[in-house]
């Protein structure tokens, strides 16, 4: 559900999908994880839990992880920074993984997106403009594999005219983009960049 409502986000805009994804991923936190250990539990632990533990499963736990790390990206709360690795650190022992054979798959999918790293499409500006709304456009039509696009407020990046784009991984960003023309050129050159590491 919660990287449904993202997908919805990234799709439209709206803030209110981001808003739900964020609901989801705090009641998640507070039903589910298993605060010392870490990760998630498929249920929620109840007066059986002394008896029979309750399990964490692997593929639900790698879902949750990839959940969380594009949520902090997009959002930017501080209290989902870490919840993407400590979930993964939490059932991906080679032990689990051992024993899980094919279930396995999706975790592989969950370590590489946090390896790989993001490709973050961010349109700045006050709100959402003719011109913002353009640069927007122009990030959906954008392919790159480990896209992220969102709408942000001047604040982390300064504001620049009616609206700007900026394109980011963690290692590199780009200059400002005013026009939607230069978005798909400029996230060529991060793909480029990821294929010749």
């Amino acid at each position: 559900m919660g990287r449904a409502l993202l997908a919805l986000y990234s799709a439209t805009g709206e803030e209110q999908w981001l808003e739900a994804a964020v609901a989801v991923a705090d009641g998640t936190l507070a039903t589910l994880l298993d605060e010392t250990n870490k990760g998630f539990y498929g249920t929620v632990p109840d007066s059986t839990a002394s008896l029979i533990p309750p399990r964490k499963p692997l593929e639900d736990n790698a879902h949750a992880a990839s959940f969380f790390y594009d949520l902090f990206i997009m959002s930017k709360l501080p209290r989902f920074e870490t919840v993407a690795e400590e979930t993964l650190r939490a059932v991906a022992a080679p032990s689990i993984l051992a024993r899980e054979g094919r279930i396995t798959g999706r975790t592989g999918l969950a370590l590489e997106q946090l390896t790989a790293a993001y490709v973050e499409f961010s349109v700045v500006a006050e709100n959402a403009n003719e011109a913002a709304q353009k640069l927007y456009a122009a990030g959906i039509d954008a392919y790159h594999p480990r896209k992220l696009l969102h709408f942000e407020k001047p604040g982390r990046y300064p504001q620049l005219g009616d609206a700007s784009m900026f394109i980011c991984n963690p290692d590199r960003c780009s200059l400002p983009l005013s026009k939607p023309e230069e978005v798909a050129e400029v996230a060529e050159s991060f793909r480029e960049g990821a294929t010749s590491l």
